[in-house]
């Protein structure tokens, strides 16, 4: 539902899914057939954030953004509400679209070259080019910098600062990771690892398989074998 009405990064084929519902619970009522799509945001006393230690970062993260998750008892009241509204049109302006504890705001597409036309205010502070400054000094250590020049440590903290941010927006949360945690601790599964592979191609010049990035055992040894490939 995040997806379809707010995006995230690596994550179209669920926009594309969740969007097609929407447009077709929509359709139907144009038919005069009964449709309800229920788009659902966080709910905290039930599944992944109840029952992963990950869901208190998550929790952190939707607060910080506004959104305020549901109980299991008011989801239960929306589907009743959903199923209602079918058949009884409670609401004679019903669209067929349910949107529940999600709060739009800015999306990880600004910095991103190709959406420059969509960007708004974080344009002139990346440049339109998804990279700052900073990050550009560290890019350029790291593909002129070699083991003998420059030391490993150097070189490994700053693929970490490098690498941290763009995991964190893929992911959707507001922290840097450990770089110590098992990335599957953070819910790095294949779409976030094709969205690292691609910036790491286009940003580092050298390519690193999702297999590798899903099946690195943390953060800091994902960047050793960047440095690795690097150091070729």
């Amino acid at each position: 539902s995040v997806s379809g009405l707010v995006g995230q990064l690596g994550q179209t084929n669920y926009a594309a899914g969740n969007t097609f519902l929407d447009s077709f619970a929509a359709h139907r009522l144009q038919q005069g057939l009964p449709a309800c799509s229920i788009n659902l945001g966080p709910i905290d006393d039930v599944g992944y954030l109840a029952n992963h230690d990950q869901g208190t970062i998550l929790n952190r993260v939707f607060e910080t953004r506004g959104w305020t998750p549901i109980h299991e008892a008011l989801l239960h009241q929306i589907l009743r509400i959903s199923i209602l509204q079918q058949t009884h049109r409670l609401n004679p302006s019903h669209t067929g679209q349910l949107i529940t504890a999600i709060v739009p705001g800015e999306t990880p597409f600004e910095p991103v070259h190709r959406f420059s036309a969509l960007a708004g205010r974080n344009t002139a502070k990346t440049g339109g080019c998804g990279v700052d400054a900073e990050s550009k000094s560290k890019l350029a250590l790291l593909k002129k910098g070699s083991p003998g020049d420059t030391d490993h440590a150097i070189l490994l903290a700053a693929a970490v600062e490098l690498v941290n941010p763009v995991l964190m927006r893929s992911l959707g949360v507001g922290e840097p990771l450990d770089p110590t945690r098992p990335l599957s601790n953070y819910g790095v599964d294949s779409l976030v690892a094709v969205e690292l592979r691609n910036w790491v191609r286009q940003q580092l010049e050298i390519e690193v398989s999702a297999l590798e990035i899903v099946g690195a055992r943390s953060l800091t040894a994902l960047c050793e074998t960047l440095l690795g490939k690097l150091a070729r």
